[in-house]
């Protein structure tokens, strides 16, 4: 598949809500979240996690983020 113009125009968003309800469900989980990054900023879906599961996952997320950046500079 090239990655020309063409090949771009023939994709189509998906709602990240459901692309975390597909990938828990692959998993056999109970919940996801998807994050993405482009030119507009950050964007989320998130499925089957209450509010006090996303902020635990959002906190171990950081905490591996620190500890691989700490792991990067030895």
């Amino acid at each position: 598949m090239s990655d020309g113009p063409k090949s771009r125009a023939s994709v189509h968003p998906v709602s990240l809500r459901n692309m975390a309800r597909s990938i828990a469900a692959s998993y056999s989980d109970t919940g996801a979240i998807v994050i993405t990054k482009g030119a507009d900023g950050y964007r989320f879906g998130v499925e089957g996690m209450t509010p006090d599961e996303v902020e635990r996952a959002a906190c171990l997320l950081i905490n591996y983020n620190i500890t691989f950046l700490d792991d990067e500079a030895t």
